[in-house]
């Protein structure tokens, strides 16, 4: 259920985790409901499945972790205020096309207000993922607009009214959020930029007082050893076990989730006092459990056949009782879009099938009536075979369509090599590295035979 109200709303909590319900809601919500779970009977296959339903949880804290270490403070926007260089190595997916902000909220201490300033014609956008790694709302220009806005994010059981704002209920106490601002051009980063500097997340007693609590600029990224998803998989079985009891006491489960996880303190996960009984399993069943489970994470599929040699995410964005897609998700890194805000689609092979590799000149031609269909913008970014941004004598990392060269037949063609493609080609050139690399398709806010995968990007060709 859904709504979006402005101004008074008064909002009652719920002492039964399966009651609770997202009785209010700004932007667009991702659907939690769908098929039932699968929910074994045997406790060794019950422990397996559970391994999996936990796993995004546990990789949510170890991320919300590591921010708490950087920033000191729990409830900070942490703002990039430049877009990704080949010197950026602390993003899983470089971005050329935006500045950006991230925040780990815990709502357990009450609301917080997020303020963003009037974008213009700019375009924003603001995910927020519940613990679970589904994205429970969507703000920003397609849903909200580009005016100035104040959304105040509300935990599960907080029950006081909120007024003079726009009230966001999220199922869990702690959220993840990611903003973009989009930039046009490396000229227009600084006016982005000064725009996400304006966003702030305030406590709701501190933000009625008429004090805001602004964005900070993100600082270094620290060492860890190894990936959230690696230091989760690193835990000893009980352990593992042990921290998902907590995090599920902290995050009540979505009502569809409550088929499985009514099972679980009969394997010793007890989610209402957040306690785990190793008692209940034997500990050979306990790390069976754990490597199976791993398995059929690292096992499952994350992207859908190729098309055209461009592989699309094969769910995105809420994955409902789908655990496993889910899991496998977490893994590769917590993030995604809701398909109406954003596609993402990676091509690594030429038309032929071969690897894309500098040695070659290649093109991407969309004709007139086949423009990646958009209401935003849409991008092409290279990056090399590590994921990385490759460093170039025009410094130019990413095109963006709407600030491309058209053919003479009002199509679009992007020349992807080594050297220059020839005069009068040059604002259509994305410079190559010698070596193999990959192209990023981004489509923002994308129209919906995009979305519902009517269309479908050319194939790079060898020139």
């Amino acid at each position: 259920m859904r709504r979006v109200e402005r101004g008074w709303l008064g909002l009652r909590a719920t002492p039964l985790v399966f009651a609770l319900a997202l009785v209010a809601c700004a932007g667009e919500m991702g659907s939690r409901e769908g098929a039932g779970p699968k929910v074994p009977s045997a406790p060794s296959e019950l422990a397996v499945e559970a391994y999996v339903y936990a796993y995004p949880l546990l990789v949510f804290d170890r991320e919300r972790q590591s921010q708490f270490q950087a920033l000191g403070a729990s409830n900070q926007l942490s703002t990039r205020t430049t877009t990704s260089t080949p010197f950026s190595h602390d993003v899983l997916a470089p971005n050329a096309d935006t500045v950006s902000t991230t925040a780990l909220l815990d709502l357990r201490g009450g609301p917080l207000v997020l303020s963003v300033p009037d974008s213009g014609k700019r375009y924003t956008r603001i995910d927020l993922l519940d613990a679970y790694t589904n994205i429970f709302a969507s703000l920003g220009q397609r849903t909200e607009g580009n005016e100035a806005a104040n959304f105040a994010i509300i935990g599960p059981q907080w029950a006081s009214p909120v007024t003079g704002v726009t009230t966001v209920r999220a199922p869990t106490n702690y959220v993840w959020l990611h903003g973009q601002v989009a930039a046009q051009g490396e000229r227009d980063v600084p006016a982005a930029s000064g725009l996400m500097r304006q966003w702030s997340l305030t406590p709701v007693k501190e933000f009625a007082a008429g004090k805001r609590k602004l964005a900070a600029e993100r600082p270094p990224v620290a060492d860890v050893d190894g990936s959230a998803a690696d230091r989760v998989e690193a835990l000893k079985p009980a352990k593992y076990f042990e921290e998902a009891a907590r995090l599920l006491q902290i995050n009540p489960p979505a009502d569809a989730d409550g088929p499985l996880v009514k099972k679980f303190p009969s394997i010793g996960i007890d989610f209402k006092s957040g306690r785990f009984n190793p008692a209940k399993l034997t500990s050979e069943t306990l790390a069976k459990a754990v490597n199976d489970g791993r398995a059929r994470i690292h096992g499952a599929k994350t992207v859908a056949a190729p098309q055209n040699g461009w592989s699309f995410e094969e769910t995105g964005g809420n994955y409902g009782v789908d655990y496993l897609s889910r899991a496998a998700a977490a893994r590769t890194g917590i993030g995604g879009a809701l398909p109406q805000d954003g596609i993402e689609a990676r091509a690594r092979v030429d038309a032929s099938n071969a690897p894309l590799h500098g040695g070659s000149h290649y093109v991407l031609h969309f004709s007139k009536d086949d423009l990646p269909p958009v209401n935003a913008f849409w991008s092409l970014t290279l990056l090399d075979d590590e994921g990385r941004m490759v460093d170039n004598m025009i410094n130019r990392y990413a095109v963006r369509g709407d600030r491309l060269s058209k053919d003479r037949d009002g199509g679009v063609t992007v020349y992807v090599q080594a050297p220059p493609p020839g005069e009068g080609k040059e604002a259509n050139w994305l410079p190559a590295p010698n070596g193999p690399f990959e192209l990023v398709l981004r489509l923002y806010w994308p129209k919906d035979e995009a979305a519902t995968g009517t269309w479908k990007p050319p194939a790079v060709k060898r020139n």
